[in-house]
């Protein structure tokens, strides 16, 4: 029981094992493990994977199954705002937790809090097996569990994280892990916050705002000859 994330058994033998209304179905692959930040013998989020041949950045939500590096499937999509067939049912306040969670360690470069925040994501839809492979006495459950807790205590506005997709591997559309076939229920499930493109006004105020600096920085330098 291994995840997308390498839990110790498989970092031990040197694989990489990490670890959606459906609106879309994409193709997916897992194709690095980030940083390679490790937590309790766990690679932790966010890694880096191709969705349509479009490299990512992905973040893990499941502790339950594994992934492997280079390992391929077949993925549907949903968002946070509009949950689809997702791994974890339809529990709005979990996703929505677990997004607000995401957006938070991407804003961070500390490895340990983003091993705190990927264990506190693995919590809310996992408590049990967090706790049975941290130990409830250990520190990192203790402060995962309270990151958890925060998270899911939160009031979140309808569609707040509309940003935030999440990909739910098709079972048995999985291919490329070592040593045979891939588990059934590999890989795992995985989210993915997506930068907001520039409106078309902001974008014009961004060129306009550079037009008047070179116009600036000429006049300058016409006024020094």
């Amino acid at each position: 029981m291994c995840v997308a994330l390498v839990r110790v058994s498989c970092f031990a033998l040197g694989l990489t094992c990490l670890t959606i209304g459906a609106f879309a179905q994409v193709n997916m692959k897992l194709t690095g493990v980030g940083q390679g930040n490790v937590m309790a013998g766990v690679y932790t989020s966010p890694y880096t994977g191709t969705v349509d041949g479009t490299p990512t950045t992905i973040i893990c939500d499941d502790f339950a199954d594994d992934s492997f590096m280079n390992e391929s499937w077949s993925a549907n999509v949903s968002t946070v705002a509009n949950l689809g067939a997702t791994k974890w049912g339809s529990n709005q306040q979990q996703y929505d937790a677990a997004a607000a969670l995401s957006i938070q360690l991407l804003g961070t470069s500390n490895a340990t809090q983003m091993g705190y925040i990927s264990y506190a994501i693995w919590d809310i839809f996992d408590n049990a097996g967090v706790q049975s492979w941290l130990g409830s006495s250990n520190p990192i459950y203790t402060t995962a569990y309270n990151m958890a807790q925060a998270a899911l205590s939160q009031t979140y506005a309808a569609g707040s994280f509309s940003n935030v997709l999440i990909y739910t591997a098709i079972p048995g559309t999985a291919t490329g892990c070592p040593n045979g076939p891939c588990p059934v229920n590999s890989p795992q499930e995985f989210l993915v916050v997506k930068t907001a493109e520039p409106s078309a006004q902001a974008l014009f105020a961004v060129y306009l705002s550079s037009l008047v600096g070179l116009i600036f920085i000429f006049r300058k330098r016409v006024a020094a000859r």
